[in-house]
């Protein structure tokens, strides 16, 4: 997981524990999935489309790999905004809060 810092400080990467993944895997629910166009959908949306700028301290970009995999195999990715509570995972938007995990 990717993380910047309002200060301004360098991009921080950190590795998911096995019960930050469950947390994850667990949020996918079909209940949680957002249909409509809400200010996360939109938000995340124009994060995938265009530079975040470094002030911007609430988009996270979070890849998944196989264990022991150096190459793109097995990879996921997902985007979440913190301030929004809003989930992105192939294509579809979840309502979930995440917020142990990225705190």
């Amino acid at each position: 997981m990717t993380i910047n810092r309002e200060n301004g400080a360098e991009e921080k990467k950190r590795f998911l524990t096995p019960e930050d993944f469950q947390i994850l895997v667990d949020s996918l629910r079909p209940e949680n999935l957002i249909y409509q166009d809400t200010d996360g959908v939109k938000r995340i949306k124009e994060a995938l489309t265009e530079w975040v700028p470094q002030e911007e301290t609430n988009i996270y970009g979070i890849e998944l790999w196989q264990k022991g995999s150096a190459e793109n195999i097995g990879q996921n990715f997902m985007v979440y905004d913190k301030r929004t509570r809003t989930l992105m995972f192939e294509g579809a938007y979840y309502q979930v809060d995440l917020d142990d995990i990225v705190a």
